[in-house]
Parts: structure tokens; sequence; C-alpha cells
């Protein structure tokens, strides 16, 4: 009977040992299948194959080297070290500013982050996913968290870019000699002969 790392087919009287990126578990194999993603194996004649370690990841099956672990990229992280085949993405208001994250970080009080984003943007602020900075919300919206920008109410404004509320009411009518700006907040006095 063929030992744990070796394989014999069928009726054969002979052992194969098994080849870098493949294992044999038991005595008695069949066959040596290759090391699932997530996992590699170095050496020949192998009863298990490795774990790529926490904060790294494997897609291909049947890798021959440690370096076939991959750190996580900027905003995902793996934490087991029982190996993966992908990186999680942060999940929203949490973030992984480095690679090979194995945790993902509370944004701080009044941050928030968008999953993925590995970083947290102030309030007043946003991120787009492709993006790799924050963004200052526009005129008559606003931020509060970080993650994203939300159109001030019906009757609310907001003059600044970068706001975290909306304010105020906007003016609809103005007296006799005044008139409003487009996308102004006030009455102004018409010039003379208009």
């Amino acid at each position: 009977v063929c030992v744990a790392g070796t394989s014999s087919t069928s009726g054969s009287s002979s052992c194969s040992v098994c080849i870098a990126g493949t294992y044999s578990p038991s005595a008695g194999s069949s066959s040596c299948p290759m090391c699932v993603a997530g996992s590699y194996n170095s050496a020949s004649g192998q009863a298990v194959c490795t774990s790529c370690p926490a904060g790294t990841f494997n897609a291909n099956s049947g890798s021959t080297s440690s370096s076939s672990c991959s750190l996580c990229a900027i905003g995902t992280y793996n934490p087991s070290a029982l190996g993966a085949s992908t990186c999680s993405s942060c999940p929203a208001g949490k973030y992984a500013a480095t690679v090979g994250s194995t945790t993902c970080t509370d944004c701080a009080s009044r941050l928030g982050s968008p999953g993925g984003s590995g970083i947290c943007c102030p309030d007043g602020s946003y991120i787009l996913p492709s993006s790799s900075g924050c963004l200052q919300c526009n005129i008559n919206s606003y931020s509060v968290g970080g993650a994203v920008c939300s159109s001030c109410a019906a009757g609310t404004y907001a003059t600044l870019t970068g706001s975290t509320a909306c304010t105020g009411q906007v003016v609809s009518t103005c007296p006799a000699g005044s008139g409003i700006v487009f996308n102004q907040f006030g009455c102004y006095l018409c010039a003379i002969n208009t």
C-alpha cells in the first residue's frame, strides 16, 4: 500500500510520488489531486498543502510556491489563516488602508467609507468607488458620515460645496424692485431701468 504523499493506479505494484502543487492525504490513494485555490505545495511527496496566510489570497489551484499567495489590496481583507481564493471588500463604514490587511478598521467618528474604498471621508464629502480620494459634495447637497451626498430637501439649500447640512428657506418671491438670481438665495435689488 502506498503511503500518504504518493499514489498508485489500480493494479499497479509501484507508488508514484505526488509532484509539487499536488498532495495525497492518506495511504492507498489512487491519485494526487491539485492543491485547491488558497493553498500551495512547493515540495513533492506531501500529504497536505500549505494554506496561504491571513491577509493573502491565491485564486489558482495547483500552485507550487508561497509566492502565489498575493497580498490583499487596499480596501480588502482576509482574516483566515486557512487559505482563501479571494479577499473580501471592507463593508461600508470600515476601511483597510494597507495591503495584506487581516481586518477592516472602523472609520473615526462621523467619517464614512463605501465598501472597499480603503479610505474614510469627512462630513461634507464622498468617494466614488473608482476614486482614490474624497470629493466635496456639490452645492445643494450635503453629507453626514462621509459615504454619500444627499440632495437638500425641498425648501432648504446648501450654498457651498462640502456642506454638512441644508438650511434656511429658499426665497420664492421678492418685493417690488428686487429679484432672484439663478442658483442664488435671497433677494437682490434690481439695477436701474431693469
